[in-house]
């Protein structure tokens, strides 16, 4: 009778000691969150809502910072890149600060098309349409370009550059310098075009806006050599946002 006793309470130690290892693996402790992980939730979260719920696409990255220097404001970075990009291809990308760049790249473009004859200084204004951005104005309070470049496709075989362009200010309609390039700063052999940014805050141009509009004024030494116009481009843009809390 002592050896039954023993044998079921074996068992049942055993059967409880198996329960409780189920119960741990079951109900692993979830790692605490720190403030800095909510705060930086919820910064992504804005950021995606503020552009419609829609994620940038492949041709972009993106990070997130709090400002150190306003309350309750923080700011996305988007770097935009595009690769063999068709002036005249105007399809709609569904995130709206990808909207923004890609409009921008294309109107740049839109500006050699309409040089013409020796020396052009000033072609007057460029416009292009803005599709529906479906951005959130409630939130977003700024809107800026840090960096802009553009060259030819890789993919097109051809001799052209950019040697024939002396100068270039891309001004808002107001007559407010946004970006410069200069002949004498360029880096890249004229392959390339890299702009100085002069004021790249550019929300009063898109918000409520149907067209984007600028100003360019230039000045060249010769007119440029035929080419395809496509174009790789880079556009660094740095919009600030307003925290939900």
């Amino acid at each position: 009778m002592q050896i039954l006793k023993f044998i079921v309470l074996a068992c049942v130690l055993g059967l409880t000691a198996s329960c409780l290892k189920q119960s741990e693996s079951i109900d692993p402790i979830a790692p605490v969150k720190t403030l800095a992980d909510i705060q930086r939730e919820s910064m992504s979260t804005t950021a995606l809502e503020s552009a419609g719920n829609n994620a940038p696409s492949d041709h972009s990255t993106t990070d997130v910072q709090k400002s150190p220097a306003e309350p309750g404001i923080f700011y996305l970075n988007m770097k935009y890149r595009i690769k063999d990009l068709d002036v005249y291809d105007s399809a709609r990308l569904q995130n709206g600060y990808e909207s923004i760049s890609n409009t921008f790249i294309r109107m740049l473009a839109n500006i050699f098309i309409k040089v013409s004859g020796g020396r052009t200084v000033n072609i007057g204004e460029v416009a292009l349409p803005l599709p529906d951005l479906n951005l959130d104005f409630s939130v977003i309070k700024s809107i800026k370009i840090n960096s802009f470049r553009i060259q030819y496709s890789n993919s097109v075989k051809q001799t052209a550059d950019f040697s024939f362009l002396k100068t270039m200010q891309i001004k808002k309609v107001s007559g407010e310098n946004i970006l410069s390039y200069k002949k004498s700063m360029n880096q890249c052999d004229f392959n390339c075009l890299e702009f100085s940014v002069l004021n790249g805050n550019i929300l009063d141009m898109i918000k409520n806006a149907a067209n984007l509009k600028i100003v360019p004024v230039l000045s060249i030494a010769k007119l440029p050599e035929e080419a395809d116009l496509i174009l790789d481009g880079e556009i660094n843009l740095q919009i600030g946002l307003k925290l939900p809390f």
